[in-house]
């Protein structure tokens, strides 16, 4: 059953990795960041800076002024935080549930006794 708890809560990480990803994709001219494939002969500085003046209009971070309010800007530092904390190194549920899973494995419930030859326990069948 352990097993089966271990590959059901990989394959929702999976899957929200992958939601995540397309997130991270579509989101990420709004934070500044060109999601382009790199192409030394395609991608030359002119056509970047056409790519950002075309959205420099809604990139998030560059909002400033007197008619937003603090919360609104904190949300933003917020959000955007968050978003190059899932560019940069990820955030694991899988991690997170295996070291949760490591502490209770610690437990002499999961260990039982010490095996009689010192390296397996064999149960006679009756």
């Amino acid at each position: 059953i352990l097993g089966n708890y271990i590959a059901i809560i990989y394959m929702l990480e999976r899957a929200v990795y992958a939601q995540e990803a397309n997130s991270v994709y579509f989101t990420a001219p709004f934070s500044g960041v060109v999601a382009h494939q790199i192409s030394h002969e395609h991608l030359t500085p002119i056509k970047i800076d056409q790519f950002l003046n075309a959205y420099k209009y809604f990139i998030i971070d560059s909002i400033s002024g007197s008619s937003t309010s603090e919360t609104f800007k904190n949300n933003i530092f917020r959000a955007s935080l968050l978003n190059q904390e899932k560019l940069c190194c990820g955030l694991s549920i899988f991690v997170n549930f295996l070291e949760f899973l490591k502490t209770k494995v610690d437990i002499p419930f999961w260990k039982g006794p010490v095996p009689a030859n010192g390296v397996i326990s064999i149960e006679e069948c009756t």
